[in-house]
């Protein structure tokens, strides 16, 4: 896992301090150990100013609100991604395909 996180932040003074916080959060850390989770965990950590989130949600959250902004720069120009602040509050543009996607994946975990 540190060779991972040294390898992905160049940074070595920020990548000290993710490796020391991780010692604190082994809910994350044990994430770590699957490299999509460890792509994940990096990607935000690199997003969101070099910290840690404090939840399991607020990963998965921040997570998803960034692939969503570049999703939204792609894909709709008359969208400005950074109006995009909250899941909860998605104009209808964003709403409508997104809202769907959370109903096939609530469907697939109700039916697995």
């Amino acid at each position: 896992i540190k060779e991972c996180i040294r390898r992905n932040i160049t940074d070595e003074t920020k990548a000290k301090e993710l490796i020391e916080q991780l010692k604190h959060r082994l809910d994350i850390l044990s994430l770590c150990y699957t490299p999509l989770n460890s792509a994940i965990i990096l990607y935000v950590y690199k997003q969101d100013d070099h910290k840690l989130p404090t939840t399991l949600t607020e990963l998965y959250t921040l997570y998803t609100l960034h692939t969503l902004k570049r999703s939204v720069e792609i894909h709709f120009d008359d969208v400005d991604p950074d109006d995009i602040t909250d899941l909860a509050h998605l104009s209808d543009p964003i709403s409508l395909p997104f809202k769907a996607l959370c109903e096939m994946a609530f469907n697939g975990l109700q039916n697995d």
